[in-house]
């Protein structure tokens, strides 16, 4: 079977998936949390958002990684390491996103560098979601 054949019929599968995905957000989003789970909800955010403002003073060449639970976008992956390619004086936004968006108003303020097949990738990425690399 032909590389195009199998997209081909994979397609489908990954579209019902896709449609499940957003039907039990959807689902998800018109729910109320249940009483039993508030205070799991709760230490949770806490946690994460103690987590978020733990904050690094990286430079560029310096190795870093996703903190714990605070990764948003595909790339890098959980545990890859990406590089500090520049620590910007000024963040930068993404003008298309809106405010019903969790990305509006995100300040992009570190340019990290990434190995891809075809040499470095460059992202504009949120410092606070980021920590210094630790090797195993």
């Amino acid at each position: 079977m032909s590389e195009e054949n199998k997209i081909q019929e994979e397609q489908p599968e990954i579209l019902k998936k896709k449609l499940e995905e957003l039907l039990s957000r959807e689902i998800k989003s018109k729910t109320p949390l249940p009483d039993n789970e508030r205070g799991i909800f709760a230490s949770s955010l806490l946690e994460l958002f103690n987590n978020l403002s733990i904050d690094y003073a990286f430079k560029a060449g310096e190795l870093v990684e996703w903190k714990t639970d605070l990764k948003n976008k595909v790339r890098p992956r959980i545990n890859e390491p990406a590089i500090v390619v520049k620590i910007l004086d000024e963040p930068v936004f993404d003008e298309k996103q809106d405010s019903g968006s969790p990305y509006f108003r995100e300040p992009l303020d570190m340019i990290i560098g990434i190995l891809e097949d075809n040499g470095l990738m460059l992202f504009h990425v949120d410092k606070r979601r980021f920590k210094p690399y630790q090797s195993e």
